[in-house]
């Protein structure tokens, strides 16, 4: 039935609740629920009917932060936001708007509904600034419009002054941004929790799964006789790793020989990964997602 909706929707232009309810010839609570499950995703109601987001002219993106001003993105296309909107929209919002020129000639959209708050968890540094319980986070990402958020001190876990933070959004005050934090990164400055923020806010996984950890635990230290079959041994020779210390992989080692004429012979060594993370299992799995 979505389809037909749709279908009926573009057709005209428009149509109101009681013309799709004529049209179709259904009972009003399938169509009420069919309408539910498509609404602010692909139509949106304009007064008494409702329209198609097209993508064109009315769109559905996510509001972007960039050199102090506001865009919404659709398909990989970027619109500027009319500034009369600003001052309802946070980064990252999902919002419905319309499209067109405005009075200078530039291609403008101006919201007409905020869909949904980001829920996108933001790195932020914990203060000593306290007011009525609530506890100031300095926000430590510039693609956001906001320069701090507030979190309970219920809601800090177990964060001290000076940590970088991931801080959830809540939005549960109307003229200040709330959020909850979910995870405590470090100290400001300390080794390590400046790559470990810079991760967290791009989006990209750095814990594993439980299921991967315990699998990976299950792989010896050990090399068994097996295992050696159709392979050289060269556990006896000086093999040195060209990892350095940080390295998150330890899979590339040479050694040098010196020959009887004198020459040297130099080895690159390899490691064969697909021994270990076998296809289809756990780890290959995880690896595969990143």
């Amino acid at each position: 039935m979505q389809e037909k909706i749709l279908e009926l929707i573009n057709q005209y232009g428009g149509l109101s609740y009681d013309a799709l309810l004529k049209f179709l010839k259904c009972a009003p609570t399938v169509l009420a629920e069919e309408i539910a499950k498509i609404e602010n995703e692909k139509i949106y109601k304009i007064g008494k009917n409702y329209v198609i987001i097209n993508g064109q002219d009315l769109i559905r993106g996510k509001v972007v932060y960039k050199n102090e001003c506001f865009y919404v993105v659709c398909e990989d296309k970027r619109y500027f936001i009319d500034k009369n909107y600003w001052n309802n929209l946070y980064a990252k919002d999902e919002v419905i708007a319309n499209v067109e020129e405005d009075y200078l000639g530039r291609i403008t959209a101006y919201i007409i509904k905020v869909v949904s708050h980001s829920k996108e968890p933001i790195v932020a540094k914990r203060t000593s600034r306290v007011v009525e319980n609530q506890v100031w986070f300095t926000v430590k990402d510039d693609s956001v419009n906001y320069q701090g958020i507030w979190v309970n001190k219920r809601l800090t876990l177990d964060s001290k002054i000076g940590d970088l933070c991931l801080v959830e959004p809540l939005y549960q005050s109307k003229k200040v941004l709330d959020g909850s934090v979910i995870k405590v990164l470090g100290k400001d400055g300390a080794i390590g929790s400046d790559i470990l923020a810079v991760v967290a806010q791009s989006g990209v996984p750095y814990e594993f799964p439980l299921s991967v950890t315990e699998e990976a635990d299950t792989i010896l230290e050990t090399v068994n006789e097996k295992e050696l079959i159709d392979r050289v041994d060269y556990t006896n020779d000086l093999v040195i790793t060209i990892d350095g210390d940080d390295s998150k992989d330890f899979d590339d080692a040479v050694n040098v020989k010196k020959l009887d004429n004198g020459n040297y012979l130099l080895s690159v060594h390899i490691a064969d990964v697909s021994h270990y993370v076998k296809e289809y299992s756990e780890l290959d799995n995880e690896a595969l997602k990143r």
